[in-house]
Order: structure tokens, then C-alpha cells, then sequence
């Protein structure tokens, strides 16, 4: 995902719940999502350079690839699934009465 701008990173989100490795830039909500060389690669969005170089990485090391996409989809599915979504807007909603 090599943005410039992003606000939440929806299609990094969706690619890591699906498996896929990720490599994506360092802007907006992207970091949040992505630990960089834990669950994905995380480059300079003004370096295209470290862009290519995270790809080819990635093509050339299967274990890396699963290792990814193992941990990218464990983190997606613990952190942002529909459940823990909902409970937290739930919590939310019970704190804001509160006030």
C-alpha cells in the first residue's frame, strides 16, 4: 500500500484479515495496523527506493511471507473484529451515559 495520505488503512486491514503479507507506508492510521517486521513492512511513504527493496525481501523469503501473514491476520481478527468492535462501541456508549 503505497500511499501518501490514509486515514484508517481499510484495504491494509481487509488484505492482513485475508492472509495477505503487507507492505505499506508510514502515514495516517497505517502503523497502528502495521508493526513493522512484525506483522508487515513498514517504509518511508517518500522512499520509493525502500518500497522496492521491502517487495523484493518479501518475494524472496517464503518464511517471512507466512510469518506475515500469520501474525497479520492473528492481529486484524484479535484487534478489530466485528465483536471487539461492537464491544468497545458499547463500553463507549456506557461511559458517555455516565458523564
Amino acid at each position: 500500500m503505497p500511499s501518501h495520505s490514509e486515514g484508517f488503512g481499510i484495504s491494509v486491514a481487509e488484505a492482513m484479515a485475508l492472509g495477505v503479507p503487507v507492505i505499506a507506508t508510514d502515514v495516517g492510521g497505517i502503523p497502528e495496523i502495521v508493526r513493522n517486521d512484525e506483522n508487515g513492512i513498514i517504509v518511508n511513504s517518500e522512499a520509493p527506493n525502500d518500497l522496492a527493496n521491502a517487495i523484493e525481501i518479501l518475494a524472496l523469503n517464503e518464511d517471512l511471507r507466512n510469518k506475515f501473514s500469520k501474525k497479520g491476520k492473528e492481529y486484524i481478527l484479535s484487534n478489530f473484529s466485528r465483536e471487539k468492535m461492537i464491544n468497545e462501541l458499547e463500553l463507549l456508549y456506557d461511559e458517555l451515559r455516565r458523564k
